[in-house]
């Protein structure tokens, strides 16, 4: 297990074969493993909430969560149609920590990268890296929309 995690709520629950369960849930509030303990049925330790306090006002931190307002909504609208879906607008959390922890289950990024947004205590270097990360990933995915819409498209009277 990582050293960071999530506690959940479970929304959603459907029994599958074989006494199985399949669960959809939201991450709530972010803790830090301080100990593992004897195992059950299932990973069982000691944590700490981790205190996701937002900072006060800070010029940089406002001025990356805008860009990070202002290029969201255009990757995640690429994002959607690579599978012939569309988005309405979105209301994103102003607040830097609530940011990243509503937009990082969105991202098409390596699970690697997302565990490295919850493991940042301080909101300016969450804010920041989920800045980068989103930047790559918009210029990955506008280069795939553009190969996808190559290929959907070719034949269809784009040689006339």
């Amino acid at each position: 297990p990582f050293e960071v995690g999530t506690t959940a709520l479970i929304e959603e629950v459907q029994e599958v074969r074989g006494g199985r369960f399949v669960l959809r849930a939201r991450g709530r509030r972010r803790f830090r493993l301080l100990r593992m303990l004897p195992p059950r049925p299932y990973p069982y330790g000691e944590v700490e909430l981790i205190n996701d306090a937002e900072p006060g006002p800070d010029a940089m931190v406002e001025a990356a969560v805008q860009r990070i307002h202002a290029e969201f909504p255009r990757y995640f609208r690429l994002a959607l149609s690579l599978t012939d879906q569309w988005a309405r607008g979105m209301r994103l959390p102003a607040r830097p920590h609530a940011l990243v922890n509503f937009l990082a289950p969105w991202l098409q990024a390596e699970e690697l990268e997302k565990q490295r947004l919850l493991e940042f205590e301080d909101a300016a270097e969450r804010v920041e890296m989920l800045h980068n990360l989103l930047e790559r990933l918009l210029d990955k995915t506008e280069m795939e929309v553009a190969e996808f819409r190559r290929k959907k498209y070719q034949g269809f009277g784009c040689g006339n």
